[in-house]
């Protein structure tokens, strides 16, 4: 598998995004009305999927990975792994505490969970509403702490 590759999206990204998003079962066009939406790309040259990122002072929500239909899942679970990797990186850039992950996909969720930790609405009802997806949380630092203390294995 080639290589893959995360920048901000473009506005040349616009039609296959909204193409893509529209038709997952979570869309919903609220996750832009934050101002402080951002949306990754990831690629390989074709483009894999985007990630919408909404950022916060000490906190970021990876709200949804919207994944190309015609990639293979070992490239999905690529781009992904490498979004939540530009995400983590961001959060450390900008001295923030966690990120949370709304899981709206099976397949994404069992990837978060190797990283995250799943949790429940009074755990993040101060960062944003109830949601119909599992929530996942991660606090930067617990990745500095060894995979025993933190009960979790390492992004590879």
């Amino acid at each position: 598998m080639h290589n893959i590759w995360v920048r901000n999206a473009r506005e040349e990204d616009a039609k296959n995004f909204t193409q893509w998003f529209v038709k997952m079962p979570s869309f919903t066009k609220e996750l832009f009305e934050f101002p402080s939406t951002y949306i990754l790309c990831a690629f390989n040259p074709k483009i894999l999927a985007y990630g919408v990122v909404s950022f916060g002072q000490e906190t970021q929500v990876l709200s949804r990975v919207v994944v190309n239909p015609e990639v293979t899942l070992l490239e999905q679970a690529g781009a992904s792994k490498e979004i939540v990797k530009s995400v983590i990186t961001i959060g450390y850039l900008n001295g923030q505490k966690e990120i949370y992950f709304m899981g709206d996909n099976p397949g994404t969720n069992r990837i978060a969970q190797h990283v995250f930790e799943k949790i429940e609405y009074p755990e993040y009802k101060h960062v944003f509403g109830a949601s119909d997806y599992p929530i996942y949380r991660l606090k930067l630092n617990s990745l500095e702490h060894s995979e025993e203390e933190n009960g979790k294995q390492s992004i590879r």
